[in-house]
């Protein structure tokens, strides 16, 4: 066979058994054009014969990406049976050996939809995982998941490298609908037209809902400033009462003593002050700390009577005048 260059005879009627011998003898005497169908050849005996595993050794020597995926994807079948879902670590096995495989080709080689779609399912689990680079670096295939999964890595935080690990911006997955306005018929005008009146009463009953509530906020924030006036005005006047209980005690004495411009008299512990802003009077009581603009008013004392006359029977009715004890007995004895 190599000396009449009948090497696909050779191949085709070789021991199965023997197949290393005869990928050896293709390897050194075929041509560079033949080479590729002999492995093939080579392959698909092994492959009748129930030898997968080496029919795939045939077919990579071939370099037949298409062929030597077949027994792989066997292999990752069979651990996703035992497992029961997707066995991440055999796909990992599956994508390395066609990422290498890749190499000794031409690594822009389109796959087909089933290594894509398994493609897909490796970068999804990567991307999941935090490991968004490298997941742009194996989505490959032309499937919509795909194209929608390159996207979101693209725009992702690591949107840079991820560009450089696919090498091109991706295609935008979805596609644009220029949405024209319908056209005008007389239902769509009275549809527009209600549409219109109920989207003005809404807008009226937004623009009244925003004046009370600005009315309602203008008027707590009146009352706030008012509050917030009075208890400062309170404020200082307890600073000055409490200013005032502090000097020595003959002063507030002095004022408290002082008669007002009626005459009369601060009631005990009042005294009299000038507030410093509006230069007005008011009262402060040193006691209890009490501050107020009204004048306080003592407590109104009765007067006490004069104690009535003893009737003792020697009053002279008539002149008035008591006649002396003794002269009274001896009137009566004379």
């Amino acid at each position: 066979a190599i000396l009449h260059n009948q090497l696909d005879g050779l191949v085709s009627s070789s021991d199965t058994k023997k197949w290393t011998e005869t990928l050896a003898i293709l390897s050194t005497y075929g041509k560079s054009e033949e080479f590729p169908g002999l492995c093939v050849a080579l392959g698909d005996r092994l492959e009748a014969a129930g030898d997968f595993k080496n029919a795939s050794l045939c077919y990579m020597c071939s370099l037949g990406l298409d062929r030597a995926v077949k027994f792989w994807k066997s292999q990752l079948e069979a651990s996703n049976k035992i497992r029961g879902s997707i066995d991440l670590l055999a796909l990992h096995d599956f994508v390395v050996k066609v990422e290498v495989f890749l190499k000794a080709l031409d690594p822009s080689t389109p796959l087909d939809s089933e290594v894509s779609n398994l493609f897909y399912e490796y970068s999804k689990a990567l991307a999941d995982q935090g490991q968004l680079v490298t997941a742009s670096k194996y989505c490959r295939g032309d499937s919509v998941q795909s194209k929608i999964l390159r996207d979101r890595l693209y725009r992702s935080r690591e949107s840079p490298h991820c560009l450089a690990a696919m090498g091109a911006a991706p295609e935008f997955p979805f596609s644009l609908a220029n949405v024209n306005k319908a056209p005008t018929t007389t239902s769509s005008a009275n549809t527009s037209s209600r549409s219109y009146h109920r989207q003005h009463h809404h807008q009226q009953q937004q623009q009244q809902n925003h004046q009370q509530n600005h009315n309602s906020y203008s008027q707590q924030k009146q009352a706030a400033q008012q509050q917030s006036s009075y208890a400062a005005a309170r404020q200082q006047h307890v600073n000055a009462a409490t200013a005032t209980a502090t000097q020595p005690q003959a002063q507030p004495a002095a004022v408290q003593s002082q008669p007002t411009n009626n005459g009369d008299q601060l009631p005990s512990g009042w005294v009299a002050l000038s507030d410093p802003s509006s230069g007005r009077i008011y009262y402060a009581n040193q006691t209890t700390g009490e501050t107020t603009w009204d004048k306080p008013q003592a407590p109104q004392v009765a007067p006490t009577p004069a104690p009535a006359p003893v009737a003792t029977g020697y009053e002279d009715q008539s002149n008035g005048h008591v006649p002396h004890p003794n002269t009274g007995a001896q009137a009566a004895t004379t």
